[in-house]
């Protein structure tokens, strides 16, 4: 999945970022209002999402993006001192994503597809976002 620059800028400054570590070494320079830390947690999340996709389609493929999510989650609600607004954000696109995968899955047959949990996570992050 490519972040356009237009998708970058809906999260403002930290949509600059290309991974996790880059939004984790802003937090800790740069000072955040509420607005600009759910930017932060939700774009960590998509940064997370789509960095964990793998070019296999796999059903533990899939359980990879949603097990990167919630390392994802630990990491960016750390950064930001517990709070509310960070792991509000981060908790909304954690479990909104797990049940994605679960309605959409049928053992051993069908699931959504690693990129198709990346997008579901960026669609998330977008509607976050623009509240």
């Amino acid at each position: 999945m490519i972040l356009t620059a237009e998708i970058r800028q809906k999260f403002g400054v930290i949509g600059n970022c290309n991974d996790l570590q880059e939004v984790l070494a802003i937090v800790v320079v740069r000072r955040f209002n509420l607005v600009e830390w759910r930017n932060v947690a939700a774009f960590g999340m998509v940064l997370c999402a789509t960095q964990a996709v793998r070019e296999t389609s796999f059903y533990h493929d899939t359980c990879h993006v949603v097990d990167q999510l919630a390392l994802g989650k630990v990491a960016l609600d750390r950064a930001g001192g517990h709070s509310m607004v960070v792991a509000s954000t981060t908790g909304a696109i954690l479990m909104n994503a797990q049940i994605y995968v679960y309605k959409e899955a049928m053992p051993c047959t069908e699931w959504p597809l690693p990129a198709e949990v990346a997008a579901f996570v960026l669609d998330k992050a977008c509607q976050l976002v623009d509240m």
